[in-house]
């Protein structure tokens, strides 16, 4: 049982770091992508992130990863509150980038504007865009985020807490006095056991 434990919290702690860290990585990458090229103006690659669509999603990403490692140091009701955190955070992260495909398009709409070779009259059409794989690893890390953390909620509270096992043992020294302390010190004996 104790085995059984150990590895739910090994993964949980280092599935929601993975699932976190993935969050952030796909949202500082780009999302879509859109090259512009007339004879007039230089070749221009325009492109928007997943941060500069959708802000929310690096800081959801951050409370993924925080939130999984913040199990390890803790115990019983705030273990399970913050698997519930992290679960929502990474379901609230799958919704947003989920639905982002408006948010990317205004995004690289307002990009765009201040492109030099937009400036020369060129006007993409749709089909110009290149729309990337980022935004859907950051779907797919929320998933394993909202997994980590329905676990954590579940049986966070049945998990050893870091380091316990190297607690000093508690002594009970009764009604023992300094001074017969002191005795059984000079005798040899420990007085803690």
């Amino acid at each position: 049982m104790a085995e059984r434990a150990r590895r739910m919290v090994t993964l949980a702690v280092l599935g929601g770091v993975a699932a976190g860290g993935a969050m952030l990585l796909a949202a500082s990458r780009a999302w879509a992508e859109l090259t512009l090229s007339t004879p007039a103006a230089p070749r221009d690659v325009v492109s928007v992130t997943g941060a500069e669509a959708v802000p929310l999603t690096a800081a959801l990403a951050l409370v993924v990863l925080a939130g999984s490692v913040a199990v390890l140091p803790t115990t019983g009701w705030l273990r399970r509150g913050i698997g519930g955190v992290v679960a929502a955070a990474a379901l609230i992260g799958l919704v947003v980038a989920a639905g982002a495909g408006e948010m990317v398009r205004a995004a690289l709409r307002a990009n765009l504007l201040g492109s030099p070779a937009s400036a020369a009259g060129n006007v993409p059409t749709a089909a110009d865009v290149d729309v990337s794989w980022w935004r859907w690893v950051a779907v797919l890390a929320a998933v394993g985020g909202i997994a980590t953390g329905l676990m954590t909620a579940r049986w966070g509270h049945t998990w050893a807490v870091m380091g316990r096992r190297y607690d000093a043992p508690s002594t009970d020294l009764g009604d023992a006095d300094d001074a017969d302390q002191w005795r059984a010190l000079d005798a040899g004996r420990d007085p803690t056991q």
